[in-house]
């Protein structure tokens, strides 16, 4: 009987912590937002966002994370070429759109330039690039919180969830999870905060970046 009110004791603690964790997720859901301009400065010119396909003479940016070094997450390039290719940060010229690196029409904003608005005078130019890297940082920490959402709203995630509470059911105090091959392994990083905000302790299972490693007990290492 007095076993019996432990593992009660201890399983409501269970799932007032995966409570916990689902309502961090669900506020998360409701805070995070896209914030858009359609009107922006860059380099001297006034820009106004459009919803369509790059043309020549438009600038863009991307808003998609990409393993490219030579076209940045957040950043503006143009204008663009008569062949749909942009300048990158080598100097080279690459395509406005090449889905191996995450650049395709849904994810890289256009942008054209508006007609009979003069050049910003040079001596301002450096002030708008300042508002520029301030932007980059911006776009990079929203385009984070959406993969943070996605990964949450993930089957992967309600598996992990699944997986601790019939641990817990089972009377164990630990839960080892691994994702599947083709699944991306940064979603861990978001599920290790999600869950040690709520109260578990989390940690890698380096060298196989692919694992977590939770636990919800102090006597349990």
């Amino acid at each position: 009987m007095y076993e019996q009110a432990l593992k009660n004791d201890y399983l409501d603690n269970i799932v007032e912590m995966l409570d916990r964790l689902k309502q961090d997720v669900l506020a998360m859901k409701e805070t995070v937002a896209v914030k858009t301009e359609t009107l922006i400065w860059y380099e001297g010119l006034k820009l106004r966002k459009v919803d369509r396909i790059a043309r020549e003479g438009d600038y863009v940016r991307p808003t998609v994370y990409s393993e490219s070094e030579c076209v940045s997450l957040g950043r503006i390039y143009g204008p663009v070429s008569a062949d749909k290719k942009i300048k990158g940060e080598d100097e080279w010229h690459y395509l406005v759109y090449n889905n191996t690196f995450n650049r395709t029409p849904s994810s890289v904003e256009v942008f054209e330039v508006v007609p009979g608005v003069k050049r910003i005078p040079e001596k301002e130019v450096s002030k708008l690039k300042l508002q520029s890297a301030e932007k980059i940082s911006q776009v990079s920490k929203e385009s984070y919180e959406k993969f943070k959402v996605a990964a949450l709203e993930s089957e992967s995630f309600k598996r992990l969830i699944k997986g601790i509470e019939e641990s817990a059911e089972a009377g164990f105090s630990h839960f080892n999870f691994k994702i599947i091959d083709e699944e991306d392994p940064r979603i861990l990083d978001v599920f290790a905060e999600q869950l040690n905000q709520a109260g578990y302790r989390v940690r890698s299972g380096f060298p196989d970046i692919n694992k977590l490693y939770i636990h919800w007990s102090e006597d349990d290492e």
